[in-house]
């Protein structure tokens, strides 16, 4: 498929307007109109001065007594101006008439006879028609009777349509045969000519078998209609495509479906959906672009497209002898239909198939064969691809130099024709290729501009799925950026790279999450005018509103379209997007620090130093890429760079390898409990794990934190680490050399970037009054309709009654054997809490109240923020990891069926969460893997802990595997204790109750890792 602009009306004849009140429409041409405008042209060439910058339209009728007329105008003018702007286009004279209508004075400037002249309207109607100075094509200039036919199809006028067949025989077979010829253009006109013409052929068809227009005609005419409507959709979508705009592209395509199974015509079903699947894969979507392409093999199992798609799908994944076979199927079916034009992008692909298999003289070989084809047919934009393709080669083959002559030539089309999505693909082989060369300047600058289009083409994308989707293959450019910055800091350590190439990982990382904790602290802004907020809202309401009109108008058949009212709508739009920009200028400008919280960008190192961290704060953050890793050791007054020498693969290992240890403690306990094993064993195995978890431990912290670094974190109270891949599971406390742990040296806490901590402060800053009440907590919800039971996770109802051991690992196991039972420990957790804190009874939701529909209760009678704590004490799901069919995200379970809300299930969601909005200083999630989710290349783990901190709290506590009743409630505690008592800060509270329990305070077995290490703080730890 090709990304090929088609406009749906089709410019037989050169493109004229009418500016009255702002409606656009074709108008008659007067015989010598091409002289004038070739006039126009000479006086623009030869005399631009009079031109002021603009380039006028020419003027080719004036309306009887219309304004225009009354006020001299004339026949030949050239307007430059009018209210004060220049006038470049027909159709923008047209808007800016509209835009002024309600003016009582409106200046327009026009040239006669080389003397600029300026009269004075009124605003609205001119009464005149209009033409741009341009050229005049004359391949799709055909006489009178193609004009006629071109309003008549403007104004769905079949009627006349019928009446200029019949009465113009010989010249519509004449027109016809222009438009089919036309019509095997491979440009922006050719499939609206074709559609035309074949109307016009069965027109006269009829005409002559039935020497007059009937019922039948019409019924034929109809049909020809619906695809003319199909057209025109496909015509907005793949405009809407060339740009990036993918969700509109979808929209458009969706609709096109629609009107090609109205038709009843299977090719077009085809090609809508072929386009719809094309859409996903290009932003990410695999699985569903899949499914489309599947479809489309229960139409036509055996087209060419279908196979080509779907080797498309494999080739991203990279299983290219998959991808190969596919095309090679589609090749035979071309060649058994001796479909020879289906050739050219297929024999492209097949190229980047051997490319994949690493058989690059084949590659180069079918590359070169697609880009002579593309040249001779003038695709421009597949003949950039294929210049892509072979420069891509040509770097594998390790010819740079030849590799940078094709980047450069696919490049110059790419930014010719407007084609966002590839050209930030070109940008980068160049750059590679440049950085292999030693290029180095121009390699930095080519990679910033193709980060520079990429974020382009994302910030067009308004659905956060799709921003998240199509940034997962972009990934590695930031990598590779980051890796020749890291290359140039070691050749010249004077030069900034280190410090840039911070910078680039935090333009990578976590974007949408940002985002969303930008739309959540505006919320609670204090000192930004209500007039202002309200018009922020009302714009982002009418531009929604004038969208949704702007869908339902063009998805009316194409007679029934109202063009004025669609060219309206567009103008609305253009002119919203418009106040929009003006507005969130003005916002810039006069509130900067709104602007910043509600429209953040990546934290500028200078910036994180001077304002965001604080004295005796550290971070640490970690990028893992495919063959190595980078860690930045940032402080108010420290940076340190450095180059980790392991990859993504080799660290996860070590990681899973440290991870298995709490896994060996868990199955001794679930033995004990079953008193497989005594206490004294049970207590033997606890002491051997603990020597091999420390063993690792020190192999990770030699690895992450190397000595050369170590400098640069002592004195750090407070380390914040910011961790991505495997990383996301590791507790860096329980890390450390010979008998100390890092928690012994630095309290620890999370952040998924380093710019989430400046949003969370600068929201922090502006925190509305603090909660009136100290706490309140969801506790040992009810599981099953009796007490003591369990509720089955696949058949949604009760279970048998189980012997319980009073251990939330138990639970855990039985959670995995997928049965949610009872946590009746939980209420003594949380009443602990609360008499450390004062806590009323009404803090204390339990059993029944311990309910998903309570939750949303407090939330709608606006309480939910009056509490400093909010806990919830329950099991966590994950659903890709534990055995249940009822939630498909990240949850906690609260009182499963719910007790008072028959429509809700009891899971409280991640999406449902982000729903809600608290005013908490800190929320505990004491459940097993709360701090665990959907892993997602550059955004880190999507789960609940950003679902709470979106939902109003700077800091949540998560934990990061399943933790044993006892431990937690030691934890919880012993934290609660130290931050009321002691007053001590978030994360310091949480490290001294883990000091207590590695020195065996709490018992001998509590020393183990297993126990202490899994609660961790996510957000702000300095908060006290």
């Amino acid at each position: 498929m090709k990304k090929q602009l088609v406009i749906i009306m089709l410019a037989m004849a050169a493109a004229w307007f009418w500016a009255a009140g702002g409606i656009a429409e074709l108008s008659p041409q007067e015989t010598d109109d091409s002289e004038l405008i070739k006039q126009a042209i000479q006086l623009r060439e030869s005399k631009p001065e009079l031109f002021n910058g603009a380039k006028g339209i020419l003027i080719v009728k004036v309306v009887k007594d219309g304004q225009g007329e009354k006020k001299g105008l004339r026949r030949g003018d050239i307007v430059i101006s009018y209210a004060g702007q220049q006038i470049n286009s027909a159709e923008q004279l047209i808007n800016t008439v509209k835009s002024n209508s309600s003016k009582k004075e409106v200046e327009l400037q026009f040239i006669r006879a080389g003397v600029t002249k300026t009269v004075v309207l009124q605003g609205g109607q001119i009464g005149i028609h209009i033409t741009d100075i341009k050229d005049i094509k004359t391949e799709i200039t055909p006489p009178e009777l193609i004009k006629q036919f071109v309003d008549a199809f403007h104004k769905r006028d079949l009627e006349r349509i019928k009446q200029l067949v019949m009465q113009n025989p010989e010249a519509t077979k004449m027109v016809q045969e222009v438009l089919q010829k036309v019509g095997q253009r491979k440009d922006e006109y050719g499939k609206t000519a074709e559609a035309i013409g074949n109307m016009l052929a069965r027109e006269l068809h009829v005409m002559h078998v039935m020497q007059k227009a009937d019922a039948d005609v019409l019924n034929s005419a109809e049909i020809d209609y619906l695809e003319i409507d199909y057209l025109q959709e496909t015509g907005y979508a793949e405009k809407a495509y060339s740009a990036a705009r993918y969700e509109e592209a979808i929209a458009h395509w969706t609709k096109a479906l629609e009107f090609a199974k109205k038709a009843e015509n299977k090719k077009a079903i085809l090609d809508a959906i072929l386009n719809i699947g094309m859409v996903y894969q290009d932003i990410g979507q695999y699985d569903k672009a899949l499914s489309y392409y599947k479809q489309s093999l229960t139409i036509h199992s055996k087209d060419t497209r279908v196979f080509m798609h779907i080797g498309n799908v494999f080739l991203y994944r990279g299983q290219c002898g998959d991808a190969l076979g596919c095309y090679e199927i589609a090749m035979a079916f071309n060649k058994k239909i001796s479909n020879i034009s289906g050739d050219d992008d297929l024999i492209g692909n097949i190229g980047l198939a051997y490319k994949c298999l690493g058989q690059y003289d084949k590659a180069l070989s079918h590359h070169k064969q697609a880009l002579s084809i593309h040249k001779n047919n003038r695709h421009r934009r597949s003949e950039g691809a294929d210049l892509t393709n072979i420069g891509l080669v040509y770097s594998d083959l390790g010819q740079y130099e030849k590799a940078e002559i094709f980047f450069s030539q696919s490049m110059k089309i790419f930014s010719d024709i407007g084609a966002p999505d590839a050209l930030w693909v070109a940008q980068r082989g160049l750059a590679q290729a440049q950085g292999k060369l030693e290029k180095y300047d121009e390699a930095v600058k080519n990679y910033e501009q193709s980060l520079d289009m990429i974020e382009k083409v994302r910030e067009g994308i308004s659905e956060k799925e799709i921003r998240t989707s199509f940034m997962q293959d972009k990934i590695g450019v930031y990598d590779e950026f980051i890796t020749l910055l890291k290359k140039l800091h070691e050749k010249d350590p004077t030069k900034g790279y280190d410090k840039r190439s911070f910078e680039i990982f935090e333009r990578k990382q976590g974007r949408v999450f940002l985002e969303q904790m930008g739309e959540s602290g505006s919320r609670n802004f204090e000192g930004f005018p209500d007039e202002m907020r309200d018009k922020e809202s009302e714009l982002v309401n009418r531009l929604d509103k004038t969208r949704s009109r702007l869908t339902d108008a063009r998805s009316k058949s194409f007679e029934q379209q109202d063009k004025k009212l669609i060219q309206e709508l567009e103008t609305e739009i253009e002119n919203i997007s418009k106040e929009q920009i003006a507005l969130q200028e003005s916002i810039r400008k006069d509130y900067p620090d709104y602007y910043a919280l509600k429209y953040p960008k990546p934290v500028k190192l200078e910036d994180l130093q001077n304002t965001v961290l604080q004295d005796g704060e550290a971070l640490l953050v970690y990028n893992v890429m495919e063959e190595s890793t980078c860690l930045w050791i940032v402080g108010k007054d420290r940076f340190g760079f450095f180059p980790l020498g392991i990859g993504e693969k080799a660290l996860e290992e070590k990681v899973n390898k440290f991870r298995k240890e709490p896994e060996v403690i868990l199955r001794a306990m679930n033995q004990k409990a079953k008193e497989i094993i005594s206490q004294k064993n049970f207590e033997a195995e606890v002491e051997t794990s603990l020597k091999e978890i420390r063993k690792i431990g020190q192999e990770l912290y030699d690895l992450l934190i190397p000595e050369k670094a170590r400098p640069l974190i002592s004195g750090a109270k407070l380390l914040y680490v910011v961790p991505t891949a495997s990383l996301y599971g590791l507790p860096f406390e329980a890390l450390g050399s010979g008998e100390r742990y890092l928690l012994e040296d630095h309290a620890v806490a999370y952040l998924s970037s380093a710019s989430l901590l400046k949003i969370l402060r600068d929201a922090q800053s502006r925190r509305k009054e603090k909660p009136a009440n100290p706490l309140l907590a969801f506790a040992h919800p009810k599981y099953g309709a009796k007490e003591n039971k369990c509720f089955s996770l696949t058949k949604g109802g009760d279970t048998a009654d189980i012997s319980l051991d009073q251990m939330r690992v138990r639970s855990y196991l039985d959670l995995m054997g997928e049965k949610l039972c009872e946590l009746p420990e939980t209420e003594k957790e949380v009443r602990g809490i609360g008499k450390l804190l004062n806590a009323p009874e009404a803090a204390f939701q339990l059993q029944e109240k311990a309910s998903e529909s309570n939750v949303f209760k407090f939330y709608q009678e606006k309480k939910l923020d009056d509490y400093r704590y909010v806990v919830f004490s329950c099991h966590g799901l994950l659903p890709n990891e534990k055995k249940t069919s009822l939630v498909n995200q990240p949850a906690l379970a609260l009182s499963v069926p719910d007790p008072t809300d028959k429509d809700r299930d009891g899971f409280l969601t991640m999406a449902e969460t982000f729903g809600l909005k608290f005013n908490a200083d800190l929320v505990v999630l004491s459940a097993c893997d709360t701090g665990r989710g959907d892993h997602i290349r550059g955004e880190g783990v999507r789960g609940l802990t950003r679902a709470f901190m979106y939902a109003g709290t700077p800091a949540v506590s998560v934990t990061l595997w399943p933790v044993a009743d006892k431990s937690s409630s030691i934890l919880s505690s012993g934290f609660f204790e130290n931050r009321e008592n002691k007053k001590m800060s978030l994360g310091e509270s949480l490290r001294q109750i883990k000091l207590d329990m590695i020195q065996g305070k709490h018992g001998k077995i509590y020393r183990h890792p297993y126990f202490w290490s899994p609660m961790v703080v996510f957000g702000i730890g300095s908060e006290k």
